[in-house]
């Protein structure tokens, strides 16, 4: 099992009937409030650190010039930093703020078992212990911000602020043996500076129920990240190091070590499909540099999946008052409904019947009016050939990425996808083929010099003395220092001697043959 996923228990819409109503504070997103582990930092002596600092340099609009951003998180050794569990619990109380009281009073009570039923940690001691902990470090945290910190919904930063998370906390646990009370009321006072930025607005829509749900502490921290930014526009690009500093990675001067401990939360947020689309990895990364690079996201637009039920493949009701005309006419195509404003070919119908074929075997499925219309718009753009040619790549991308998917909408985001690493395959195949060849034309070309060699070798022995000589007197008019020196001391056996000689002898042969006669 996963560390830090121990105590995470399975979803469920009864234990979060609030979860899509969630906030996300602003100023907390930009940068980190913590680590990314479960574990303390320590210093080369083993002690715990109290200090962490996250920078970067960034073009200010508001200043219109690159300004340096920092972040410093101090807190005691006592309670360590905050760590994957306190942010959890941080966007826990942000829902509970708003849900209570919209934001209208900096205090605000919850159940013990209410916050454990959201956070989705089984409602047991050590549940209580780690959410009286991370209550601990909340309060106890500080962060400074210098130049990092909007006042006015991002458009002017603070040179420098102090602040922390929460002023105060009240928690009361039963001493029975029994757990606590589930009437005893726990309560939390934001800190000034927090709330009231709170109440100047400065907060944004969160998906908690999508939040809780991932599996990765720093899968968590890029959502809550790229939820904001892209937000913007459909695309959203950064300096590789610089989005790596705003997440809290440490392994910020090796590439690398980014890419990698960026791949599998960009993989889990791919595989939801609703915040940003696949993209290989040349698409994503884009070198600008030695030690520079750029990585790039595009925001999901339209619906991941379409949402059929059968009420939509049964024929349509009709009147008992309707005429008998009425009655004997046959019910339209599913894929043709909605008045016969849009007639769908039998490639649209095609292409969405050989998806449910291959993805779940499926040979009798009626496609309905939404499938249509979706393989039309891809039927479009690739032609109908070439979109039965991508579905089998369609279908295995699906199958790494969203095995879960039930739908031909899901196939949405993997059209292009699977058209890039198409076009990929085939530019690697005739990369091999052209290797290949190039591979076969150098061996005949070894073999060919090998022949000739054995071949001069012989025509070499059958010379006699006065016709070596005569060679190796040419040979002495152009040859290196150390092949004179060898010929002078008659060496004549030496590999450099006797191949300076075979070149002679195959210079002279070529050159009478081309001589006309």
């Amino acid at each position: 099992m996963k560390h830090g996923t121990t105590n995470r228990r399975p979803e469920t819409d009864s234990a979060r009937p609030e979860a899509m109503a969630g906030r996300d504070e602003l100023n907390l997103v930009d940068f980190p409030i913590g680590v990314l582990r479960h574990q303390q930092p320590v210093d080369a002596d083993g002690r715990r650190l109290e200090e962490l600092v996250f920078s970067v340099d960034a073009f200010t609009d508001s200043v219109g010039k690159i300004v340096p951003q920092k972040v410093t998180i101090r807190t005691s050794s006592k309670f360590g930093f905050p760590t994957p569990k306190e942010e959890e619990l941080l966007i826990g109380l942000m829902l509970f703020c708003r849900s209570r009281n919209n934001f209208t009073e900096a205090k605000t009570k919850f159940q013990v078992s209410e916050m454990l039923g959201t956070l989705g940690w089984p409602d047991n001691g050590r549940s209580r212990r780690q959410l009286r902990e991370g209550l601990d470090r909340l309060a106890g945290v500080r962060l400074k911000f210098e130049n990092s910190w909007s006042t006015d919904e991002g458009k002017q930063y603070e040179r420098e602020f102090n602040t922390g998370i929460l002023d105060s906390y009240e928690l009361r646990v039963a001493n029975d043996g029994q757990g606590a009370d589930s009437r005893e009321l726990t309560a939390i006072q934001w800190s000034a500076e927090v709330f009231a930025d709170i109440q100047r607005g400065n907060v944004k829509e969160l998906n908690t129920a999508e939040f809780f749900s991932l599996e990765r502490p720093l899968s968590r921290r890029l959502y809550r990240y790229l939820d904001k930014h892209l937000k913007a526009g459909q695309w959203f690009e950064m300096d590789l190091l610089r989005f790596a500093a705003h997440l809290g990675i440490t392994e910020k001067s090796h590439i690398g070590k980014i890419r990698e401990r960026l791949k599998k939360p960009i993989l889990e947020l791919e595989q939801r499909g609703t915040l940003f689309e696949p993209l290989l990895d040349a698409e994503r990364y884009h070198r600008l540099g030695t030690g520079h690079w750029l990585i790039r996201f595009r925001r999901v637009t339209g619906n991941r999946s379409e949402t059929t039920t059968q009420r939509d493949l049964s024929a349509p009701q009709v009147s008992q008052n309707a005429g008998e005309k009425a009655l004997q006419q046959p019910s339209p195509h599913p894929a043709n409904r909605r008045g016969n404003k849009k007639r769908f070919s039998d490639a649209d119908r095609k292409l969405v019947q050989e998806f449910y074929h291959l993805w779940s075997d499926n040979a009798e499925h009626e496609p309905t009016f939404h499938e249509c219309q979706q393989a039309h718009s891809v039927i479009q753009q690739y032609g109908a050939a070439k979109a039965m040619e991508l579905l089998p790549a369609v279908i295995k991308l699906m199958k790494q990425r969203f095995p879960d998917a039930t739908s031909f909408g899901a196939t949405k985001t993997y059209w292009s996808l699977a058209n890039q690493k198409t076009k990929a395959g085939q530019s690697t195949r005739q990369l091999e083929a052209t290797q290949s060849d190039s591979d076969r034309k150098e061996e005949q070309r070894r073999q060919q010099e090998h022949q000739r060699k054995q071949q001069l070798h012989t025509e070499w022995n059958q010379l006699d003395e006065l016709a070596q000589a005569a060679i190796r007197d040419e040979v002495l008019q152009h040859c290196t220092d150390f092949v004179r020196r060898k010929i002078e001391q008659q060496e004549y056996t030496d590999s450099l001697v006797m191949l300076a000689c075979l070149n002679r002898l195959d210079q002279k042969q070529s050159s009478a043959e081309s001589t006309p006669f």
